[in-house]
């Protein structure tokens, strides 16, 4: 497994619950965006490779001139077992690949960290996703660029409105469900 940047030391120095996305090369020489996901060894010990139910729900949320671009996850309906991550389009070129890998993936694969450098599960899922990914980029092409801080700011506001994920999550239950 190759990565052109290293998420890998960045999500072993988040806290547990902590959801990234990096590109990985899994054998091939085209990156995918993968979700990355720091968390305990005993939260860890409850999935099961084999047996886990992962639902994932995406949606874009427009705060003044922002758009925000939310992938969520949950796994054995579990509310501890569910992550969140954002998508900031122009931080970066590599944000904007990332989305538009997504477009294009067949496969979402979720890897989990617990502070080693290796990740400990890992999961592929058919990515039904593709269309509405391809929604938000037309959407994003279209859109004045923000600043970091606006994309903060923004990403605040929500969070202010659901401080605990799960709330987010119900709150978008049904819409574009994986």
């Amino acid at each position: 497994m190759v990565t052109k940047i290293n998420s890998f030391i960045l999500i072993n120095l988040t806290p547990p619950g902590t959801m990234i996305y990096a590109e990985i090369g899994f054998g091939k020489p085209e990156f995918e965006t993968t979700r990355v996901i720091k968390e305990t060894p005993t939260q860890i010990d409850l999935i099961s490779e084999k047996t886990a139910y992962i639902e994932i729900n995406s949606c874009s949320l427009l705060v003044e001139n922002v758009t925000l671009i939310l992938l969520l996850l949950q796994i054995n309906h579990n509310s501890n077992l569910t992550y969140g991550g954002w998508f900031d389009y122009h931080r970066s070129d590599t944000a904007k690949r990332c989305l538009n890998n997504l477009v294009n993936q067949d496969l979402l694969r979720v890897l989990f960290f617990n502070g080693n450098p290796k990740p400990v599960r890992g999961f592929s899922l058919k990515n039904k996703l593709q269309a509405g990914f391809g929604l938000y980029l037309q959407t994003l092409n279209n859109k004045a660029p923000w600043s970091m801080e606006d994309f903060e700011f923004a990403k605040n506001i929500i969070l202010g409105q659901f401080p605990i994920l799960n709330a987010l999550w119900e709150a978008l239950k049904g819409k574009s469900r994986q």
